[in-house]
């Protein structure tokens, strides 16, 4: 696993997962992740349709502000299809470009990949 994510995101896995899924629900190939001051800002759009925006306030943050585009999708399977005794969630992110992290539970670490969208 990589080291270095000096962006650390904690949440609630409900709490990602449902505002990953109301902003998805577009179906974009792609969202938006925007960590800034003490929100995670989140967004998508489609073309024919338009787009959605939502965000995370109940968090803790550290480490500053980054961007980061994904697969909504690949972070939705791996928050729903595993069942966490502990709710709360770590994304752990080194820059936009970088492959991120996001802990469930105590001993699962799971890689993401991000996209280049712009």
């Amino acid at each position: 696993m990589p080291k270095d994510h000096p962006i650390k995101v904690k949440s609630k896995r409900s709490d990602l997962f449902s505002t990953l899924e109301r902003v998805s629900s577009l179906g974009s190939e792609h969202v938006e992740m925007k960590i800034s001051g003490k929100t995670v800002h989140f967004y998508a759009a489609q073309d024919q349709i338009g787009d959605l925006q939502d965000e995370l306030t109940d968090v803790t943050i550290e480490g500053g502000e980054t961007e980061v585009a994904f697969k909504p999708q690949n972070v939705l399977t791996a928050l729903k299809h595993q069942k966490y005794e502990q709710e709360d969630i770590i994304l752990e992110i080194k820059d936009g470009l970088s492959p991120f992290l996001i802990t469930l539970g105590d001993e699962n670490t799971q890689l993401f990949s991000p996209l280049r969208v712009k």
